[in-house]
Formats: C-alpha cells, sequence, structure tokens
C-alpha cells in the first residue's frame, strides 16, 4: 500500500509533529510512525483529521500532487 504523503506536506507548511499533534488532534506518536513507515496506512478518521490540521484535500494525503491544494 501507498505511504502518506505526511511528512511532505507537513514540512512544506514549517510544523512541527507537535504542531500537526495540536491541529489535527492526532497524537505526536501516531504522526511520528506515519511518517517512518511504522504504520502503513492510518485509520480513516486519523486521514481526516491529518488532513484538516494540515489545511489539505484529504487525497494529497494519499496521491501527492496533483491534488496537493489547500482547503480553505
Amino acid at each position: 500500500m501507498k505511504q502518506l504523503h505526511i511528512k511532505e506536506a507537513r514540512l512544506r507548511r514549517g510544523l512541527t509533529q507537535k504542531q500537526l499533534e495540536s491541529l489535527s488532534g492526532v497524537e505526536q506518536a501516531v504522526i511520528s510512525k506515519l511518517e517512518r513507515g511504522a504504520i502503513a496506512f492510518p485509520r480513516f478518521d486519523i486521514g481526516l483529521k491529518l488532513a484538516a490540521g494540515l489545511r489539505m484535500d484529504p487525497r494529497a494525503l494519499v496521491f501527492g500532487t496533483p491534488h496537493s491544494a489547500s482547503v480553505s
């Protein structure tokens, strides 16, 4: 299964894992495991929370660009 593009999106927005935790409600430890590939793919609700915290279309976490447009 394709790994999510969380780290790329997080760094592009200049966020630390702790800042993303605050914005998304997803624990920093989970974010770290996802970025390292220790968790291949999160539950659907976690993916949605991360996308909301990153202010991006949820599809961008799976497919990367061109769906990386921010959402308002």
